[in-house]
């Protein structure tokens, strides 16, 4: 009987937080398990007002998380406090959007909430938002923390897609010009630089028989002309000294 009373009175103290936070009716029916008629008479009865009220269905799209830098380093910090508040469970849920929502996972998002607007209370993530989170973490092809592939860091990730592989501040660097690797950050003017000295270096190292064939054709091509003037010269003065010879012989006679 006790047992009845205080999970009763968990599902109020529930929806009230749940309530507090902004959040849909159907949200909170589905975590405290109250119907929407009685989530009405407690908005009347704790004088609710609709003011700021979030109306229409809850988000759906896991893209919203990777919209900006910003909104996934926020994702991943609020993954972090989910597995800390044991939110996600070890094991994936199939069909998390049905069989996630429980009154004991309820209070732990609140918690999360909570805390996370406690540290940041400048952000704009709104409750509904943790929740599709959480949900995604929990299903078995859709998010997962994972460590940046060029650096420490913890990131959420698409399992169905390739990208955002890299945490925010590794994009950035990336973006900005620069080659990130593991603890290494160079410059691609410098690299390129580098490059082109090392490509001038080896081709002026290169000996000729060990150039390709279009370039060994290049060289011998000035020795071959080189060969040809010769030989033509020296059959211009044959022909002269002969006609020398000639006319010395003529005189003679």
């Amino acid at each position: 009987m006790e047992d009845r009373i205080g999970r009763e009175l968990r599902r109020h103290q529930l929806a009230l937080r749940m309530i507090a936070h902004r959040a849909r009716r159907r949200t909170i029916c589905n975590f405290t398990g109250l119907t929407r008629e009685r989530i009405k008479t407690l908005r009347r009865e704790w004088q609710v007002t609709s003011k700021g009220r979030r109306r229409g269905p809850s988000p759906s799209s896991l893209s919203a998380f990777f919209r900006s830098a910003r909104m996934r380093s926020e994702a991943s910090v609020i993954a972090l406090f989910c597995k800390i508040q044991g939110v996600v469970p070890t094991e994936r849920i199939p069909k998390a959007t049905r069989y996630f929502p429980t009154l004991e996972r309820g209070e732990r998002l609140c918690d999360v909430y909570e805390a996370y607007r406690t540290y940041f209370p400048e952000s704009e993530v709104n409750f509904e938002l943790i929740v599709l989170l959480a949900i995604g973490l929990a299903e078995p092809h859709a998010l997962e923390l994972k460590v940046c592939a060029t650096c420490p860091g913890v990131i959420v990730i698409d399992l169905l897609s390739v990208k955002y592989r890299y945490c925010s501040q590794c994009e950035q660097k990336e973006a900005t010009g620069l080659q990130v690797s593991r603890g290494v950050a160079l410059p691609r003017k410098e690299a390129r630089q580098s490059l082109i000295s090392h490509q001038k270096k080896r081709a002026t190292d290169r000996k000729p028989e060990h150039a390709p064939k279009g370039e060994m054709r290049k060289t011998q091509e000035p020795k071959e002309e080189r060969d040809q003037d010769a030989e033509k010269s020296e059959g211009r003065q044959g022909d002269f000294h002969e006609r020398q010879e000639g006319s010395k012989e003529g005189r003679h006679g």
